[in-house]
Parts: structure tokens; C-alpha cells; sequence
């Protein structure tokens, strides 16, 4: 919802995770959400 709204060309998410799965799950999540738009993780 929050970036709904948001005309921002960029985004930073600043996410820590103790195992490569927790990682892996948020890009595919994320992936899902915006797709095309996740260039790092």
C-alpha cells in the first residue's frame, strides 16, 4: 500500500536474515509482488 502512491523511481529495503532461505523467500515474495523491478537482493 505504502508505495501505491509513491512516484519514487527507487526503493531501498534494508532486510537482515540469519539463513540464505529467509533471503531467498523475501526475493520471491517480492518478485511476486513487483515483478521485473528486484535488481539486487
Amino acid at each position: 500500500k505504502l508505495l501505491e502512491n509513491d512516484k519514487s523511481d527507487i526503493h531501498l529495503l534494508d532486510f537482515h536474515a540469519e539463513a540464505t532461505a529467509e533471503k531467498a523467500v523475501l526475493a520471491h515474495y517480492l518478485d511476486d509482488k513487483f515483478p521485473g523491478k528486484i535488481t539486487a537482493l
